[in-house]
């Protein structure tokens, strides 16, 4: 995902269990290894900008450098100088520096220091990596409203019951991607017998 004055690509993880269990960073093209940063915690989930990013740094043949960064703590493979080739394993996807949400910041500027808007410039594949339709990212219930699960997209890591008992509280909660102002969210529960009871109806107020 990207957004406005945003200097760069974010790739988020649904979670922090996917994190943990170790999800890979490839190199997107080959080149050598400039600089990296590592040690930073990465569970901090910092918004003041106190806190300093994990991050790798590798420029292209055509003097192009790549950064990616929030990288999990310890997790770096590569050192300054080493050759990489595209697809070569750097490190793993974690959450350190001015983050709210385990992801990978990918960032690439030319030989002059000028962002490569990676969207405009045709080097993904729009129709497979960046969906515009509005769709489910992730969801579940819990028996719980305690608002560590229900704040700040999900910094720790969301309920995923499978079932709840009869006289408990049910909670749903959802992550919902590419809503935009004036779409409506339905939320319907079916029951084992297949009966449907709504639960809500939302409009979204902003994009």
């Amino acid at each position: 995902m990207t957004y406005d004055q945003h200097t760069g690509l974010d790739f988020i993880l649904a979670d922090v269990d996917q994190a943990e269990a170790g999800v890979p960073v490839l190199a997107v093209r080959g080149g050598t290894v400039l600089e990296i940063r590592d040690g930073q915690n990465d569970r901090e989930y910092s918004q003041d900008g106190g806190q300093l990013s994990n991050f790798v740094k590798i420029e292209h043949a055509d003097g192009s450098v790549a950064e990616y960064k929030h990288l999990k703590m310890n997790s770096i493979l590569v050192t300054p100088g080493q050759q990489v080739k595209a697809g070569q394993p750097l490190a793993q996807v974690g959450s350190s520096g001015l983050s709210s949400h385990p992801h990978l910041h990918l960032a690439v500027r030319d030989a002059n220091g000028e962002l490569v808007d990676l969207l405009a410039e045709g080097l993904i594949d729009l129709a497979e990596a960046y969906p515009t339709r509005p769709f489910l990212f992730d969801a579940g219930i819990s028996g719980s409203s305690d608002p560590r699960i229900f704040s700040n997209y999900f910094r720790y890591t969301p309920a995923h019951r499978t079932s709840i008992s009869q006289n408990e509280t049910l909670y749903v909660w959802y992550k919902l991607i590419n809503i935009g102002r004036g779409d409506t969210v339905h939320a319907t529960l079916i029951h084992p017998d297949g009966r449907q009871t709504p639960l809500f109806t939302l409009q979204a107020q902003d994009n």
